[in-house]
């Protein structure tokens, strides 16, 4: 679990290495989300018996699967669009984030609304707010 969040600074995704110099398939994407949700419950799967836990996150939900098939019961999932379209168009037309930033001058309530809305309804979002706790 992370102590701090001093390693994250302005260009942080830009130059994290995370997906290398191009943009990733899905597929590969969701390969690499797998390796890192089983990953993160295999160091986390010793703490947390007998916890509640919040998931708050992006991905594909992976690391609440884990947890219920290992007999966790989960509580909710919600799914919460945090970053505006300009974020997205931003990202497809440059290949990283920032589209909020630099191309904020696109955003407004109504249109946040209406993506979000839009993205709930094929089930699409940015961030999933999963609860868990031990089943009894």
């Amino acid at each position: 679990m992370l102590s701090s969040n001093e390693h994250i600074h302005t260009e942080h995704y830009e130059q994290s290495g995370m997906h290398g110099d191009e943009p990733i398939s899905i597929d590969s994407w969701l390969h690499e989300t797998a390796w890192d949700d089983e990953r993160r419950f295999d160091m986390l799967k010793s703490v947390l018996p007998n916890k509640k836990v919040l998931d708050f996150g992006c991905g594909n939900g992976g690391f609440l699967y884990l947890a219920k098939k290992s007999g966790l019961k989960v509580i909710s999932i919600e799914q919460y669009q945090r970053y505006p379209l300009s974020n997205h168009l931003y990202w497809l037309s440059q290949g990283k984030p920032g589209g909020h930033n630099k191309w904020g001058f696109l955003d407004s309530s109504l249109l946040q609304d209406s993506y979000s809305t839009v993205l709930a309804k094929i089930g699409k979002c940015d961030t999933i707010v999963g609860y868990f706790e031990k089943e009894n």
